[in-house]
């Protein structure tokens, strides 16, 4: 009974990650509208001043779609989605077990995967096996720059595929053969990727086990290092 419910709720997941990574489509492409319509009708009334600040700055062949945990879903699927929409994907622990088919199998590609011992991950409702449920596409998520940023938390724990993505980022087998994508491990927990770590009372996420030794504060610094690091290699040229 407990498995089935597992089951469902993960279905019904599936179904949720749809919608968002269809709004967050839909926002890239309002805003990408709307950088066009400003420069067209150079007005100061055309637009709030906040978002006018946002349309100067956006540059459409450097968009990149970013989200955490199920975030992280959201942007690989809306990547498989629109391909020419974002220039790469960056990912903080997404759940693999809740993207749909075609892009789970986008990523777990039968090219990208053969040989690899890592197969086997802990996912929310199930013990996955990918050599044993691959399915062929012709989709691929690797035509474009990804970044995985996996917490240590899930690695050791080889949720949601953890190790395989690692034995696919040693192998060279994440991306292009730019050397461009990669995978970076975070010395942290799961929650310490999220913004709300850093406003939460260490007193209170340390001993619930949310938070570890290291300031949350600390991690978001090497973050932003990353992901500088990532987006300079990215965008060259």
């Amino acid at each position: 009974e407990e498995e089935g419910k597992k089951k469902e709720a993960s279905q019904l997941r599936c179904q949720q990650v749809e919608i968002r990574a269809r709004e967050m489509v839909l926002a890239t492409e309002f805003l990408l509208s709307a950088k066009t319509m400003k420069r067209e009708h150079s007005t100061d009334t055309f637009a709030p001043k906040d978002l006018a600040h946002t349309l100067q700055r956006l540059a459409p062949d450097q968009i990149f779609f970013m989200g955490h945990s199920i975030g992280g879903t959201n942007a690989l699927v809306a990547s498989l989605r629109q391909p020419k929409l974002a220039r790469g994907v960056i990912c903080f622990d997404p759940v693999l077990d809740w993207m749909p088919g075609d892009t789970r199998w986008a990523l777990f590609r039968h090219d990208r995967i053969a040989g690899l011992k890592s197969l086997r991950y802990t996912s929310y409702s199930r013990e996955c096996d990918v050599a044993q449920e691959w399915v062929s596409t012709n989709k691929s998520l690797h035509e474009q720059h990804l970044l995985f940023l996996t917490t240590t938390e899930w690695l050791d724990s080889n949720w949601e595929g953890a190790q395989l993505l690692k034995e696919m980022n040693d192998k060279g087998r994440l991306g292009g053969m730019d050397g461009v994508s990669r995978q970076v491990i975070i010395h942290s927990n799961h929650f310490e990727l999220a913004d709300v770590a850093m406003l939460t009372p260490l007193w209170l996420t340390r001993p619930v086990g949310l938070t570890g030794p290291r300031n949350p504060i600390d991690t978001a610094a090497e973050i932003a290092g990353r992901l500088a690091d990532f987006l300079n290699d990215a965008c060259k040229g």
